[in-house]
């Protein structure tokens, strides 16, 4: 019933003897923190809290740069493919996007600087090179796939409208 006595017995208790083996398994689970209501577990749920904070943030970073990615890659795979190339990988498209849209002075090379800039990021994260992504530098990637996705679709009227 959770009796101050009975927990510092098990904390603090030497079994000189045990044949059942009951004493020592409750010290364990007593030390470890799995017994509700001690002080050793209160510091052990307040050693994870952090870590949990850290897992919710990574959790929404990594679901933010994998939406942002597949925003990106997407847009610039419409437009490619409407000229007549077949979808290329994302690690392709800052090439053909050259080849095909800025050198034709269709798109400025700014925008396959925004492609580069969030895949760079989300890639990045994905090998475990970064671990976290501030806030800032997320608003600042979401304003650039913002523009570029953007930039895509005024590329697409364009085609659209040539042919």
């Amino acid at each position: 019933h959770g009796s101050p006595v009975t927990f510092t017995e098990i904390r603090e208790g030497i079994p000189l003897y045990d044949p059942s083996g009951f004493f020592l398994p409750l010290k364990k689970l007593l030390i470890d923190g799995r017994v509700p209501g001690t002080k050793e577990a209160m510091k052990s749920l307040i050693q994870q809290s952090p870590l949990r904070l850290l897992r919710i943030e990574r959790i929404h970073t990594v679901s933010i740069m994998d939406a942002l990615s597949s925003a990106v890659v997407d847009a610039a795979q419409a437009p490619l493919m409407s000229v007549g190339v077949s979808p290329p990988t994302p690690k392709k498209i800052p090439e053909q996007l050259r080849i095909h849209f800025v050198r034709k002075r269709k798109l400025s090379p700014e925008y396959v600087k925004y492609y580069e800039d969030v895949i760079k990021i989300w890639k990045a994260l994905e090998h475990g090179e970064l671990k976290i992504v501030t806030p800032g530098k997320i608003d600042e990637l979401v304003e650039k796939a913002t523009r570029f996705v953007e930039k895509m679709e005024e590329l697409m009227q364009k085609i659209e409208n040539s042919n």
